[in-house]
């Protein structure tokens, strides 16, 4: 259910920022979750496999993209 939620909030608010003529809100938001999509992507599908190298690096990897583009970058 949190993941719902958040999916809301994220279009909701890309979508008032484009109403309202404020398209880099939107970009920004956009761009800090496309870096980390790639990667949780790559967790999973290596956790699946039990591929336990490409594990490791792909969640070392994630977490430090996380945190530069949230923490960071804005």
């Amino acid at each position: 259910m949190e993941i719902v939620l958040h999916h809301f909030c994220t279009c909701l608010i890309v979508c008032i920022g484009y109403a309202n003529d404020q398209l880099k809100v939107g970009a920004v938001i956009l761009l800090a979750h496309n870096w980390t999509d790639i990667t949780v992507g790559m967790v999973k599908c290596s956790s699946e496999l039990q591929y336990n190298s490409v594990f490791i690096f792909s969640g070392v990897l994630n977490v430090l993209l996380w945190f530069w583009t949230r923490i960071y970058t804005l």
